[in-house]
């Protein structure tokens, strides 16, 4: 999986493209930056569009994650988005982790692959999300 140190350079090139990075907490081994510093700069932004990568979703107790200081930074951009998009993998439906993001009903899409359980992603759509699911090739 690219990081950001991958996706920077080419979204530079792109002249459409206003880059901010939030600081906080470099986590090493995942590549992320969280944390209250994080909080306190997005706390400014309004933005038309988040994309989560998350530690867990389950229709019950919504999005979750593992991370203190990352969920602080999921929530927040919860909040100032107006469209809300989770990324997963088969493997992160139906798992709870600590934190609690958000119930599910306040996505507006989640994009997994073909491996996802149908009694998950089903009950994703009961609550209004759109579930996209990418075709095994």
């Amino acid at each position: 999986m690219p990081g950001w140190r991958q996706i920077i350079p080419v979204m530079a090139e792109n002249d459409t493209c206003q880059v901010y990075l939030t600081g906080g907490l470099l986590r090493k081994n995942g590549h992320s930056l969280s944390g209250t510093n994080a909080g306190s700069f997005a706390s400014g932004f309004r933005v038309d569009k988040t994309v989560l990568s998350i530690g867990g979703i389950s229709v019950d107790q919504g999005v979750t994650e593992y991370h203190v200081e990352e969920s602080a930074l999921l929530r927040k951009f919860i909040d100032i988005s107006s469209k809300k998009i989770v990324l997963c993998d088969y493997s992160k439906f139906g798992e709870v982790a600590l934190n609690h993001i958000c119930p599910v009903n306040v996505l507006d899409a989640v994009f997994t692959d073909w491996r996802a359980p149908m009694k998950e992603v089903l009950g994703l759509r009961a609550k209004g999300v759109k579930v996209y699911m990418a075709e095994q090739r």
